[in-house]
């Protein structure tokens, strides 16, 4: 694979890849970080060697084919629920007056990284809107989250048959039943 290949599939410059090769440039963490994510090769510092994750076998493209094809679907779903549970441990160790904060770092952190590897994902829904409202007894303001609500993708598969003059209400209702459908 050329350089020009291997940085675009990395997100890294092909300018740094070369500085790293002529030890210019140090294999510093913000480097390391979008190798491993997209190749599942980590450095290990000590062997001055690159490892298939964090196993002991050495990286190889020929091992590399062996193993990254798509996984089956209930793995893919145990790791989702996974890194669910991990992030959900994370946030309930917050306390409540930092939370807000928090959500902002990590809204700012995810959105990065949706960036960083260019993947195809629109954050607009969960992304929220920050204001001060007045606390109705005290001489206190609260910090309130406000999420725009989430345009449903609806897969329409049966179309609503025309009636009479039927209400709105009921047109609606009709057409709410076959997208739950």
């Amino acid at each position: 694979m050329s350089q020009e290949d291997f940085a675009k599939q990395t997100g890294l410059s092909v300018n740094t890849l070369r500085s790293v090769e002529n030890q210019r440039l140090p294999l510093s963490e913000n480097i390391l970080r979008p190798i491993e994510a997209r190749w599942l090769a980590m450095w290990d510092q000590r062997d001055k060697e690159w490892h298939f994750l964090q196993t002991k076998k050495l990286y190889s493209k020929e091992l590399a084919a062996k193993v990254l094809p798509m996984r089956p679907q209930a793995e893919q779903t145990l790791i989702i629920e996974k890194l669910v549970e991990r992030f959900r441990d994370i946030l309930a160790a917050i306390e409540d007056n930092a939370l807000p904060g928090q959500a902002m770092f990590l809204n700012r952190f995810l959105a990065r990284h949706a960036k960083e590897f260019d993947l195809d994902v629109d954050l607009n829904p969960t992304e929220p809107f920050w204001f001060l409202r007045a606390h109705p007894t005290e001489p206190k303001m609260w910090l309130v989250a406000k999420y725009p609500e989430r345009k449903r993708k609806i897969k329409r598969t049966q179309t609503v048959p025309k009636r009479g003059k039927a209400s709105k209400t009921s047109a609606r209702r009709a057409s709410l039943n076959n997208a739950t459908a």
